[in-house]
Order: C-alpha cells, then structure tokens, then sequence
C-alpha cells in the first residue's frame, strides 16, 4: 500500500488543522484588541455600561420593590446573562459568521473558497468584535455571583454548560442568517429583524406566567435556546430541561451549517463565483 500523503487535501482541512487556524486567528485577533489600552476599554466599557443599563431598567420595572416575585427576577437575570455571554463568544471567537452576508454580497466569500480548508472554517475568522468582551464578562461575572452569593458550585458549572450549548444555538442562528444571502441579496433589514426577535424571545420573563412552561419553551426551540431554557435549567435543572436545550442548540447548529452548505453549492454553481470564471 502506499503512504499517505501528509499534505492531501484531507490532511490540510482536518479537524486539528483547522482548530489550529483558529487558535492563531483567535490569538491575532485578541492582540489587534489590546494593542491600544484606550481602544480595548473604550469598546469594553462602552458594551458593558450599555447591558447595566438596559438590564437594570427592565429590572427595576418589573422587579424592584417587589419580593415576592424574587425567583422571577433570578429567572430574568440568568437568562439575560447567559445570552450575553454566549453572544460573547461567538462574536469574539467566531466573527466571520455575523458578518457571512456581506462577505457572500461582496465577493469576499470566494477568497475562503479558493483554499483546502473549510468554508465554515474561513468565513468565521475574519471578525473579532471588540464590544463582545463586555457582553462575555458581564455574563460570566453575574452568574458567578449567582453561583457565589446563593446557588453554588453546581450552579456555576451548569453555567458553564449553558454557555457553550447557547453559543452553539447563536452560531447555528447567525449561520442560517448570513446563508440568506446565497438566494437573496441586500437583506440586511430582514437579519436584523431576526436577531433582534430572537433577543426579545430571550430577554423577558415571559414564560413564568403561563401554564407548563416548558412546553412552550420546547416548542418555540430555538428561538429560547441562547437564553430561556439554560435559564429554566439553572434554576430548576432536570433532564428534560437539559434534553430540550441540548436538542434546541444542536438542531439550530445543524440547521445553519445545512443552509450554509446548500446555498453554497449554489453559489459555487454561478457566474457570481470568482473560481467559476477561473
């Protein structure tokens, strides 16, 4: 039999090839950000007195002076936290993807295909958004102080799980999203109109009040999937609960990458494609 040849097209775009790309993209990225002490806090800062902000004043209107509706509050603050920080992580670690349907509109997208390594890969380093480390320390700091101040150390390694099972929801979404530019162009106002119904889902107590919550939470999955359901799970973890974020999460990852994947054998099938006309 013959040897392997290490340098294949296989090899170039395998798994640990491709988190190594990441990693040194990530670590570019990162040190763009700290260069300038004053850029770094500025946008830290600017993000992280914004949520207070936000946060605070939905809070003081539905909460403040009101003890008996403490657990509703906690719901509302695990929820908010745990979208902001997985917000965080995919606009910090996986920026490319909030901004697929420009670079498909632009014909960026076509320097990504004309290497071995993966689309999905390509397209997620080119972003790194600044901003995004106020949204990611101000969820993992909150619900550490959750964890600390009154719900301990399971608490705080079930947030942990939430996190990465709600960043996996948020990549699948802005996945999905961006792939809408494969078929329709110019559809910025429709994005942004999706993220922001998907935040509203995920920003309000809104499922407390009606009957067999969950239900209702499994069956708008997974528009409750970065936010809703981690909350119900951390503040009353079953494996229903669990299943249905896994589930949730998994399904809206899987859907993103299919979309991405079918819109991009469209494109690649077009004049539009640069490496069409090579």
């Amino acid at each position: 039999m013959g040897r392997i040849n290490a340098r294949s097209p296989d090899h170039r775009n395998s798994p640990s090839i491709s988190l190594r790309i990441w990693f040194l993209s990530a670590r570019a990225h990162f040190g763009a950000h700290w260069s300038s002490p004053s850029h770094f806090w500025s946008g830290f800062l600017g993000m992280f007195v914004n949520n207070c902000i936000a946060l605070g004043t939905i809070w003081a209107m539905l909460f403040a002076g009101r003890p008996e509706l403490t657990e509703q509050s906690h719901a509302y603050a695990c929820t908010a936290l745990v979208n902001m920080a997985g917000w965080g992580v995919i606009h910090l670690f996986l920026g490319g993807w909030i901004d697929l349907g420009n670079q498909i509109e632009s014909g960026s997208l076509d320097s990504a295909l004309m290497t071995p390594r993966s689309p999905l890969t390509m397209t997620s380093l080119t972003q790194s958004y600044l901003p995004a480390w106020g949204d990611l320390i101000m969820g993992v700091v909150g619900l550490g102080a959750l964890a600390f101040l009154r719900y301990g150390l399971i608490f705080l390694l079930h947030s942990v799980l939430m996190i990465a099972l709600a960043a996996l929801a948020f990549g699948g979404i802005f996945l999905a999203i961006g792939s809408l530019a494969f078929w329709a162009r110019r559809n910025d106002r429709l994005s942004n109109t999706l993220v922001m119904m998907i935040l509203s889902f995920n920003s309000y107590p809104i499922f407390d009040s009606i009957g067999d919550p969950l239900k209702w939470m499994i069956l708008l999955a997974p528009l409750t999937a970065v936010g809703v359901i981690p909350s119900r799970f951390l503040l009353h973890p079953t494996w229903s609960s669990l299943g249905a974020e896994i589930v949730a999460a998994s399904g809206m990852a899987w859907f993103g990458v299919f979309l991405f994947k079918r819109g991009l054998r469209r494109y690649q099938s077009t004049p539009a494609f640069s490496g069409a006309r090579g």
